[in-house]
């Protein structure tokens, strides 16, 4: 299982290759890439596509993943209070 940090890595990668390649491969008018190249388009959507379904993916799977450490730590607080209250009690 990937961790958060390795997810937003990756997020954070594909963004910037989008903002800074993508645009300067794609310089040419969208009626003459069309024109020579419609399958080639058509591909690069689909991909794009499928990538940010994987991303959703991995993004949900770090939430239930964040969730679960959380529960995890609350209920240690939880056993580790309940623990002080009654070395307190002994002592007083």
């Amino acid at each position: 299982m990937k961790s958060a940090e390795s997810v937003v890595t990756a997020f954070v990668v594909r963004n910037l290759y989008l903002s800074h390649f993508v645009p300067l491969s794609l310089r040419v008018s969208k009626s003459s890439l069309e024109r020579t190249s419609p399958i080639t388009l058509n591909q690069f959507r689909e991909e794009v596509a499928g990538e940010f379904k994987e991303m959703k993916s991995m993004v949900r799977i770090s939430y239930a993943e964040l969730d679960r450490r959380i529960q995890e730590l609350e209920s240690n607080y939880a056993a580790l209070n309940e623990r002080v209250g009654r070395l307190e009690a002994r002592i007083a």
